[in-house]
């Protein structure tokens, strides 16, 4: 007897919005609250005007408990980010519970196109440190030490540019002490040029660090919830420094004046503060948009809108750029 092949179902991106308030845990009745509908709608007008944002995050990997001695110190991560999950099409539902009732479907190769990656979980590991769960904490850290070592090999690079004399003798300043060192200028021009010969520069290689941090999560965000925590590790992410021989993404896509105003007006809590890697910033300050696929707007690569039955047609008939090329569904028929 042949068994037949087991085919996966079929798997798409979702974005939802917007969030109820008593996030991570799940409610039901939030598609018929006036503030859920009214969010909705004013996001879908801010993606119409601006594109998908790419929003700040600061957490901090939890210290790493070294034997016989003291724990390091925790570590910031900055983050810009867009996220989504991989979910069958009757599991949206169950989704859109903790997540909101709205949402944009995409294609998996489109949205790889467009740099998605999916999020790296992380453990934090037994707090007695005489185990293996904290391998991928201790990976973290070592990430940021590497950084660390980046980035002062990239200000290695920058030093002899402000030095005119190739022959002066190379000092730096630790904890507000000042070391002296053997080595002058000219030679550690040499050792630069040495370490990048055949390879990226250290600056690139800096900023592919900053890119990697930005998909590390780590799993005690998830709280207690069995469901949530299902739905996060499926995330997949478009992060903030992506670039290649054609493509960059930063500060071109910053969000002017009036689109600013236009984030406000539909998530007022974008005005509250958030620490990030330059300083103390608003977070609709922090935010980027993604405005263009393949030449045209970004909703171009939308798949099908989602939205809750009860506004269905309002959306059909008064969201035109959506229904000219992308189908808008609702919800419980899904």
């Amino acid at each position: 007897m042949t068994k037949e092949p087991q085919h996966a179902p079929d798997r798409f991106f979702y974005h939802s919005f917007p969030r109820p308030p008593c996030a991570p845990e799940p409610d039901a009745q939030w598609k018929h609250d006036p503030s859920c509908i009214q969010g909705g709608l004013k996001t879908l007008h801010s993606i119409e005007k601006i594109g998908l944002l790419l929003t700040p995050e600061r957490f901090e990997i939890p210290p790493e408990h070294v034997e016989e001695g003291p724990p390091s110190a925790p570590i910031p991560v900055y983050q810009k980010r867009l996220c989504f999950t991989v979910l069958s099409p009757p599991e949206l539902a169950t989704h859109a519970a903790f997540y909101g009732p709205f949402a944009l479907e995409f294609d998996l190769e489109t949205l790889r196109q467009c740099g998605a990656m999916p999020a790296i979980y992380v453990t934090g590991g037994a707090t007695t440190g005489d185990d293996f769960s904290g391998f991928g904490l201790s990976l973290l850290h070592r990430i940021n030490e590497l950084r660390i070592l980046l980035d002062r090999l990239d200000g290695f690079r920058t030093l002899p540019l402000t030095q005119s004399n190739p022959l002066e003798q190379i000092s730096f300043v630790v904890d507000e002490k000042v070391r002296a060192t053997r080595c002058n200028v000219g030679g550690l021009q040499d050792i630069v040029d040495f370490l990048e010969l055949q390879n990226r520069e250290i600056r690139l290689l800096l900023n592919s660090i900053h890119v990697l941090a930005s998909l590390f999560k780590p799993t005690e965000d998830f709280g207690g919830d069995d469901w949530h925590s299902y739905y996060e590790e499926r995330e997949w992410r478009i992060i903030d420094g992506l670039t290649n021989q054609k493509l960059e993404r930063g500060t071109a896509d910053e969000l002017s004046d009036e689109e600013k105003s236009l984030v406000l007006e539909t998530v007022p809590s974008f005005a509250n503060e958030i620490e990030m890697r330059l300083g103390t910033t608003r977070k609709v300050d922090s935010c980027i948009a993604l405005r263009t696929f393949q030449s045209g707007p970004f909703y171009n690569a939308i798949r099908r809108v989602i939205v809750p039955h009860a506004v269905l047609d309002d959306v059909v008939s008064e969201f035109d750029w959506i229904g000219s090329s992308v189908p808008i569904v609702a919800l419980e028929d899904i």
